[in-house]
């Protein structure tokens, strides 16, 4: 699988009606920590004085400027462990951390979301440059520094594994390879200091001859030599886009050999063509090129028409941002990858997508998700991520990174940025002829029913996981 660093085994292709990966053990953060499950929405919000306060002001940040516990606005007293989540009491402070009742409540401020949360101080320390040579434990500092590369890297990681293994993707990278031989992918929504990395380089990357450039570079190897692609366009769009628009020309050094990422007769080295534009992606911008930044590199032209469009950690259902022009003016047929921090926002993305008229149903597991089926999680063996029926793909990102973050607005939430994915093709169900085939073959390759169930494993009914009940997914 592709990452950005150098190796020397060819890729594994999975099947393509399967996306099953290789989880690479430095970008699996479950293993790292020794836990089952990230646990992401923690904060109990059940008791009658919070879902009161919450009634109230939907915008209280519990545990921040009022008590975890009983959402008074005190927060005179903070944990003792971790110093991130306050209380108007210790007697506030004891009960959020006892364990729950049962497993369907949250865990509160337990040992396991204390331990995570004392990983945030070194990794906004790191993250922000201001870690002086004695501060904290080396071996601490560097776990962290570890961390915070994780996140970075995960973003040219996602995009190259799952380009490579989604089978949404393998019939326009087919086509455009042996047609013009270059594949044009719109990130949209991109900032600087997200996608691009931002001040990430200049405070901490060791090797200073890399930069974000290269590692999208090195990350798309294995693709470009696995369909033969000549060139990979990608062009960063977004208001948060760099204030000079950028355009950059990196070479990709294929590992099978001349032969990789060529076309016969054809001596060119196969390419990275990187551009930034700060601009709304939109009908306006599709016609006439970007609205903002310095327009005198050549960027003032319309941008290349779009084989495949990726948003990550959109935030749709956000009332901060607005997506319906984007999405409008994104043709049917055209594949899509969507990310998200937490399963929660995951769901609500879908069914803004499904609203948007931009999926035509949803994943029998987010539509078990949202009727609390705790056999939703049956759908879903170890590390696969199906296509279902409906053909959209949803779930865990194996490539996403190892920082654990917390959240704004309710203290013992946490999670994991690019954690969750959802995949598929713009305004098309099933992939047409190929769904009889598809299904044979699954047939013929899945393993013995025992095998399969023991496997599985049982999806917890948490009360967050609902709307009802859970303030933050109103």
């Amino acid at each position: 699988t592709a990452q950005p660093a150098s190796h020397a085994q060819p890729p594994t292709i999975p099947p393509p009606f399967i996306f099953c990966l290789a989880v690479p053990p430095t970008m699996d953060l479950l293993a790292s920590l020794h836990l089952d499950a990230l646990p992401e929405q923690q904060t109990r919000t059940s008791r009658p004085s919070v879902a009161k306060a919450l009634t109230n002001n939907p915008d209280i940040k519990l545990g921040f400027d009022a008590c975890c516990t009983c959402a008074a606005p005190d927060v005179s007293v903070k944990c003792k462990g971790c110093g991130r989540v306050s209380y108007c009491s210790n007697k506030c402070r004891k009960e959020d951390a006892n364990p729950p009742d049962d497993e369907s409540q949250q865990l509160g401020h337990g040992s396991v979301v204390c331990a995570l949360l004392r990983l945030c101080d070194n990794d906004e320390d790191v993250d922000e440059g201001s870690v002086g040579g004695d501060q904290k434990d080396d071996g601490a500092m560097e776990a962290s520094r570890d961390r915070v590369r994780s996140e970075f890297e995960s973003y040219p990681a996602t995009l190259a594994n799952v380009l490579m293994g989604g089978p949404a993707y393998q019939d326009v990278i087919t086509h455009q390879s042996q047609g013009s031989g270059t594949l044009t992918v719109h990130i949209v929504g991109a900032s600087a200091g997200v996608e691009l990395w931002g001040d990430y380089q200049s405070n901490m990357f060791s090797d200073p001859d890399t930069d974000v450039y290269e590692a999208y570079a090195e990350a798309l190897t294995d693709l470009v030599e696995m369909h033969n692609l000549e060139k990979i366009h990608l062009v960063f769009v977004g208001p948060d886009c760099p204030k000079k628009n950028v355009k950059q020309v990196k070479q990709i050094t294929c590992y099978g050999g001349e032969g990789g990422g060529r076309k016969k007769g054809n001596k060119k080295s196969p390419c990275l063509l990187i551009e930034t534009h700060k601009s709304n992606y939109d009908a306006a911008y599709l016609k006439n090129g970007p609205e903002f930044g310095s327009r005198s590199a050549g960027n003032c032209s319309p941008p290349p028409t779009a084989n495949i469009v990726v948003f990550f950690n959109p935030g749709f259902t956000c009332s901060d941002y607005s997506w319906d022009g984007a999405l409008s003016c994104i043709p049917a047929g055209v594949p899509f990858l969507v990310t998200t921090n937490t399963e929660m926002e995951a769901v609500a993305d879908c069914q803004y997508l499904l609203v948007q008229n931009f999926i035509d149903a949803l994943p029998q597991l987010v539509t078990d998700i949202i009727n609390g089926d705790e056999s939703g999680g049956d759908k879903q063996d170890d590390g696969e991520v199906q296509e279902e029926d409906c053909g959209i793909f949803f779930g865990e990102n194996p490539f996403a990174g190892m920082r654990v973050r917390q959240s704004g607005n309710m203290a013992n939430d946490v999670f994991v940025k690019n954690r969750w994915m959802i995949g598929g093709v713009r305004g098309e169900g099933l992939f047409g002829l190929k769904r009889k085939s598809l299904q044979k073959r699954q047939q013929m390759d899945s393993s013995p029913v025992k095998e399969k169930e023991d496997k599985k494993k049982k999806r917890k009914k948490l009360k967050g996981n609902t709307k009802k009940s859970n303030p933050a997914l109103i």
